[in-house]
């Protein structure tokens, strides 16, 4: 009973006050109220933050350091929540449990320790604007080859040290700092030393040495990928650019950002919704009102691509025979338009039998106009079974009357301003998808000077001119079936191409025997006066190119491989002299 009394007594003393043997920060506390308690801790704890307002977090890397006040962060000692904390010891439970608790802390001390509290958000923003600040980048090994097939050209940028400071381990790292005990931090703790890691390296003289020898083994290759009519080449300069070399760090031999970057240009021109067919055309007059060949679905799988790529890299490092182009077909997804161009008429327009295209870079505005008009001019044009097409016949009068503005064209041996500049574009375009069609070329003459619209992409030799009467392109439809003749041009980035549908017969077509010889130097350049352009402003329109002479066979087979004829077109260009468009003087 006087136990039970005395109890009581007991735990009624203790119901506003800290239980026996309980220590915060090593200062005891058990007896006291919280605030007699609190007022213990502020009283021997005052020596050791006297100067805590002062006091700094400081960060450092190498030369570089930066620090922030504990105040800034908004530091906090936190009394009230270990107070809180140890408080709760023999004022929680049931009788028995305050019991076992008072009994317990007769005979053993129970301690607690101050943590400090921050604003963690300021706290992150300090570390964020470190690392923006001290953070070295570096520099992976790069090679630049500046002409095509000219090792001298080879330029190796070694790289520089790359280092980065994480922000997830350095986070982590003041959180430790901070979760420790109040008490047992010293001025020193606040000092700390940024984790690193090491990004890049520069090449050593033996990492050069073997920078160089693969890149030697690039030069003068090229890798070649195809869909349908379209090819992407990859070039020697292209394939040194997609090197990667180890340093130490990394070991990619491959520059895998710089192979998609490249391949996702690729899926831009390819990746296409499907186009069903619309054809409506007067069957009397064959004029044709609307056309539109169905188009497939198309999605390039850049993946796959990316993977070619990296492979063949690989062979042409390791190809024992040497080969200087690998050819590729893209791995694209097809699925046809629900309307096709076959159930639109019944003439045999059924499918794409002949395909040409080329790019008129430099282009003056003028002669940009002129070709988009010339081929709207002769487009959609349907030619019958056994006829003969002429060009100039088809386009009809070139001037100003029809449109036409004045660009530079080649007349008597002499380049000057006439409306239809830009004419021979279209030509020589229409040109190369008869040699691809295996139509019957009755009438093609060269120009008398190589013209260098027509070599982007392309070797001399493949251009066709025209002018008026004689100067004309021919070809004779020698199918069973009607033809149509379609252009697309794209002013913007200056390509056009000519395409021939009709019903495919079977026959394949070749190009042999490609040959140029005769090279001769080229002419002195040629400045003429535009008044369009300012004193003394220069503008090249033209490019220098030697004389030379060119020829090739178009063998074309029929179904079954045999020859159905060997057409041999022959070019000889005299030397041609750089243009530069001249603003008029004063």
């Amino acid at each position: 009973m006087i136990a039970s009394s005395l109890f009581l007594l007991y735990f009624s003393y203790f119901e506003n006050r800290f239980f026996p043997n309980l220590f915060i920060d090593d200062i005891q506390v058990g007896g006291y109220t919280k605030e007699e308690a609190r007022d213990r801790l502020e009283k021997r704890l005052i020596t050791r933050q006297e100067n805590w307002p002062e006091r700094r977090l400081e960060i450092s890397f190498q030369e570089s350091s930066s620090s922030i006040s504990l105040q800034e962060i908004e530091a906090n000692d936190n009394f009230d929540e270990v107070l809180a904390e140890a408080f709760l010891v023999g004022h929680q439970g049931n009788f028995w449990q305050k019991f076992l608790t008072f009994t317990k802390s007769s005979f053993q001390k129970q301690r607690f320790y101050t943590q400090i509290s921050i604003n963690e958000e300021k706290l992150q923003t300090f570390l964020r604007n470190f690392i923006a600040l001290t953070d070295l980048p570096g520099e992976k090994a790069s090679a630049i080859l500046h002409t095509s097939g000219k090792i001298e050209s080879l330029e190796i940028n070694p790289g520089s040290i790359g280092l980065h400071l994480d922000y997830e381990e350095n986070w982590q790292q003041l959180q430790r700092l901070f979760d420790q005990n109040l008490k047992n931090l010293k001025d020193t703790d606040f000092q700390v030393i940024a984790i690193t890691q090491n990004t890049a390296q520069p090449l050593d003289a033996e990492g050069l040495r073997e920078a160089q020898e693969r890149i030697k083994k690039l030069i003068g290759k090229s890798i070649v990928f195809q869909f349908s009519y379209q090819k992407f080449t990859l070039n020697d300069q292209d394939l040194v650019s997609f090197l990667a070399f180890p340093d130490g760090i990394s070991q990619e031999d491959n520059n895998q950002i710089a192979i998609e970057e490249k391949v996702a240009t690729w899926a831009k021109q390819i990746n296409q919704p499907g186009k069903n067919a619309v054809f409506s055309y007067d069957p009397e007059t064959l004029i044709v009102h609307e056309f539109q060949a169905d188009e497939a679905a198309t999605v390039l799988d850049q993946e796959k691509t990316v993977d070619r790529i990296v492979q063949d890299l690989e062979k042409i490092e390791n190809d024992p025979e040497d080969k200087t182009q690998f050819e590729e077909i893209l791995p694209v997804t097809t699925a046809p338009a629900a309307i096709s161009l076959a159930s639109t008429n019944d003439l045999g327009i059924n499918e794409l039998i002949g395909f040409g295209e080329s790019w008129y870079a430099h282009s003056i505005p003028a002669r940009i106009h002129n070709v988009a008009l010339t081929a709207s001019k002769i487009n959609n044009i349907i030619i019958p079974p056994g006829e003969e097409f002429s060009f100039n016949k088809a386009l009809g009068e070139v001037s100003t009357e029809t449109e036409y503005k004045a660009a530079y064209i080649i007349q008597n041996g002499q380049t000057v301003l006439a409306p239809g500049g830009g004419v021979c574009q279209v030509s020589s375009t229409l040109f190369r998808a008869l040699l691809d069609s295996g139509l019957k070329v009755s009438k093609r003459l060269a120009h008398s000077y190589r013209v260098s619209y027509y070599e982007i992409n392309n070797e001399p030799g493949f251009d066709a001119t025209v002018y008026s009467g004689n100067i004309d392109l021919r070809f004779i439809n020698d199918t069973e079936h009607f033809i149509l003749l379609h252009f697309d041009t794209d002013s913007e980035n200056l390509y056009m191409d000519a395409k021939i549908y009709g019903t495919s017969d079977g026959r394949t077509t070749e190009i042999i025997g490609y040959r140029k010889w005769g090279y001769q130097a080229a002419a002195a350049p040629v400045y003429l006066t535009d008044p369009s352009l300012a004193p003394g402003q220069i503008k090249q329109i033209d490019w220098s190119a030697t004389g030379i002479k060119a020829e090739f066979t178009n063998v074309i087979k029929d179904k079954n491989g045999q020859v159905l004829r060997e057409d041999s077109y022959y070019s000889n260009y005299q030397p041609w002299s750089a243009k530069y468009l001249v603003g008029p003087s004063n």
